[in-house]
């Protein structure tokens, strides 16, 4: 039995919802709680750089100048907060 297109694009608008969003965020903001504040603002700071991370390497996105330019100051700026 084949689905009509827009029930089967509602199932998986509502998987896609429950899933990657409520499930993924709830699993973060769970694991964000576990940690010192000073730790969990690093891991936001570098959640950017990761995303162009695993663009380049999975989506085979090429990081422009100005990306490579902003992920470089970011990682600076956790390096000198988790420093202190």
């Amino acid at each position: 039995m084949e689905l009509p297109e827009n029930l089967e694009s509602w199932i998986l608008l509502v998987i896609l919802g429950t899933f990657n969003t409520a499930f993924a965020v709830t699993l973060y903001l769970k694991g964000l709680s576990m940690i010192k504040a000073q730790k969990a603002i690093v891991f936001t700071y570098l959640e950017p750089a990761g995303a162009a991370f695993f663009g380049y390497f999975f989506l085979l996105q090429q990081p422009t100048f100005y990306m490579l330019v902003g992920g470089l100051l970011i990682l600076s700026v956790s390096y000198l907060v988790a420093s202190k």
